[in-house]
């Protein structure tokens, strides 16, 4: 693990060590009665940067698949893995600059669960072939070069329940370093926002859907990341072009559990500001067991 990450290790590992048990999120289920759990999920984003520069402005987009094991541990307590892979695209819009890059990603977790909040620790690794295509007057010319990238954030949140309806004000803090070579290759997001959902008995499954907004900061502008809402986000850069740096996010997900056995969730969310704009999906399966 890069050194530059310890600091921030060390943080989330005294959080950790200090909580009581709590866990609550759209996608990553408590698994209640259940032991252990083998679950699938599949991921996308797109993205848009629009300037009045042309060197600026840059699309991009991702798509990936990742399957993982969960157990409990006690009544509150789960750890779990992943593995997977994806592939990570960027175009700027003058067509002077491509860049492809398919990975394969890791990711380990542990989570707490309590009445009334929740904590969320995870450390990701991925590994990629970045392949990028210059464009200029003099002609066109490649460079491909492997670079890894380890990432370690954190989620609390607290929630009130009424009824059926469920409130989940949560904040998250993640740090992902690039191993570039570069000295600014690491990149802080900071998000704030708040969860609200409700929950009602249909005839094949109990029905959790709920909608989520609120605020995310990224620390750093020259470093580029495929997305807030996927695992192991792909971090790159690209010539001329910097990324906005205070974003709102809005989104929806909508949970499925069939008998306490099998889970169905998905997940769609919007990032956007003046000059940028991103949306992207999260789908997956729990078989509990």
């Amino acid at each position: 693990m890069p050194s530059t990450l310890y600091p921030f290790f060390t943080i989330l590992l005294a959080v950790f060590l200090s909580a009581e048990c709590c866990w609550g999120n759209d996608t990553r289920l408590f698994l209640g009665d259940a032991r252990k759990r083998v679950w699938y999920n599949a991921y996308g984003g797109f993205s848009n940067l629009t300037s009045d520069n042309a060197q600026k402005e840059l699309s991009g987009d991702e798509f990936g698949l990742m399957a993982g094991y969960d157990r409990r541990l006690g009544a509150f307590a789960q750890f779990g893995f992943g593995l997977g892979g994806d592939i990570t695209t960027a175009e700027k819009k003058n067509r002077s600059f491509d860049l492809e890059i398919p990975s394969v990603k890791g990711l380990f977790y542990t989570k707490l669960t309590g009445n009334r909040w929740y904590f969320d620790a995870d450390l990701g690794f991925g590994s990629g072939q970045y392949k990028e295509t210059h464009r200029t007057a003099g002609g066109e010319f490649r460079i491909t070069d492997w670079k890894n990238q380890w990432s370690l954030g954190g989620e609390l949140g607290i929630h009130w329940d009424r009824g059926m309806t469920k409130t989940e004000p949560f904040f998250s803090l993640r740090r992902t370093i690039l191993d570039d070579g570069l000295d600014d290759n690491a990149l802080t997001m900071c998000t704030v926002g708040c969860r609200y959902g409700w929950k009602f008995s249909g005839p094949l499954a109990t029905v959790k859907p709920g909608f989520f907004g609120g605020y995310v900061h990224q620390f750093e502008y020259d470093l580029i990341t495929s997305g807030c809402w996927v695992p192991c986000a792909t971090v790159y850069r690209v010539p001329d072009a910097t990324m906005v740096q205070d974003r709102v996010f809005l989104g929806m997900n909508l949970t499925l559990s069939m008998r306490k056995c099998l889970d169905l969730y998905g997940r769609f969310c919007s990032d956007f500001a003046a000059g940028y704009s991103s949306y992207s999906f999260f789908a997956g399966m729990n078989w509990n067991f």
